[in-house]
This record gives structure tokens, C-alpha cells and sequence, in this order.
């Protein structure tokens, strides 16, 4: 690679934003690191919706909802909505997702839905839900005793029942995510002397030539 060729492919990279790849997080309350199965063969709280609340601390982005679950031919379905608030009870302000399907596992099993990638700022409240009628055949939940925890960038982590955040237990949950990283800046001269140095190049190809 020529000297010119190298200087244009540091300015490329110059111009590139830092985007890690996406990273999985399971939310897992740090007073129950194990959970366990509270019930088998029952709904147990989610025909009303179980989730869990949280803000985050810096912009975050998210591509994918999952939920921990034993399910057999049932109809599934989730939101992710910002909310009023993260402790009592609380209103859903705005659906920035939702979806669902029929789902059959083989035991428990992580069930993950892909959706259009969400930016989370910061200072906001967002919840995530998962809903079904009908009986799973196990539900694992962390008993969290209402502590709220503190994950990476997600803090205020707290489940959610109905529209209350009056349970002592939170369902297991994750998402794919990514912190939000902006261009690196490039300085002032550098796109000049880049443009220097190409015409530069072209009068030696011409000398060259002739």
C-alpha cells in the first residue's frame, strides 16, 4: 500500500464510529443469583403482564427481548413501553415495541424475540413484558424481595405485575444491547492535507506519464 493509500484509509477510520458488536445481558437480581421453579403447570401472574422496569444511566440500544420460560403451544407476547415511574404502581406512556407467537419449548428454555433496533436515553423509565393466557408448565422467577439492582448501563432493574411494581419476585429476562458511541472526530486539517496529498499524487501519475 502506497504512503497516499495509507494516509486515505487512516482518514476512513478516522470518520468511523466505535460500535461494538451487540451484547447479550440477562437482568439477575444480585440477592438471588439462582432463582428457581415457583410453579409448574399454572399461569402464576402473567396473563396480567410480568416484566421488568429499569432507566438507564447513558443512551443504550436494544435489538432483542428474551424471556426464561417452559411453555407448551402458547400464544407469547411482549411490549416494550416507557413508563411513568419505578417503584408503586405506574402508567405505560409510549409502545415502542410489541409482537409475540405461539411457542412450544423443551423445558425451560430462552425464548427471544429480534426487534428494530430502540435507542433507551437516559433519565427515562422503560419496562419490558412478557403476557400469556393459559398454563406454562414451569415458571422461574429470582426472589429480589423488591431490591432494586444496578446492571451496567440498566439501573433501577425492578419486576413489574400489571402495573405494579408490587411483587417480590421478577421473572428472568435479557436483551441484546449496546451503548450508543458517537464518531470520533476528526481534526480540522486532516481532510485537507488528505486532499493535498491526493493532488500531489496526480501531478507525479502526470510527469510520469509524460
Amino acid at each position: 500500500m502506497s504512503f497516499f493509500q495509507s494516509a486515505f484509509a487512516a482518514t476512513a477510520l478516522l470518520f468511523a464510529s466505535v460500535t461494538p458488536a451487540l451484547a447479550v445481558t440477562e437482568f439477575v437480581p444480585p440477592n438471588d443469583m439462582t432463582g428457581r421453579v415457583w410453579s409448574t403447570n399454572s399461569n402464576d401472574g402473567w396473563i396480567n403482564a410480568r416484566g421488568i422496569g429499569f432507566t438507564v444511566t447513558g443512551d443504550v440500544v436494544i435489538e432483542s427481548v428474551g424471556v426464561f420460560q417452559d411453555l407448551n403451544g402458547v400464544a407469547l407476547t411482549y411490549t416494550v413501553s416507557e413508563i411513568t415511574a419505578l417503584s408503586g404502581t405506574f402508567s405505560r406512556t409510549s409502545m415502542l415495541a410489541s409482537g409475540g407467537s405461539t411457542v412450544t419449548t423443551s423445558g425451560l428454555e430462552w425464548i427471544d424475540y429480534a426487534i428494530a433496533p430502540i435507542t433507551l436515553s437516559a433519565g427515562t423509565n422503560y419496562s419490558i413484558e412478557f403476557s400469556f393466557q393459559g398454563s406454562s408448565n414451569q415458571n422461574f422467577f429470582y426472589n429480589n424481595d423488591n431490591v432494586a439492582w444496578t446492571q451496567g448501563l440498566f439501573t433501577g432493574l425492578e419486576g413489574t405485575l400489571g402495573s405494579s411494581f408490587s411483587n417480590f419476585v421478577v421473572g428472568a429476562f435479557r436483551v441484546d444491547a449496546d451503548t450508543v458511541t458517537a464518531p470520533v472526530p476528526v481534526p480540522g486539517a486532516l481532510p485537507l492535507m488528505a486532499a493535498g496529498m491526493a493532488g500531489f499524487a496526480a501531478v507525479r501519475r502526470r510527469k510520469k506519464a509524460a
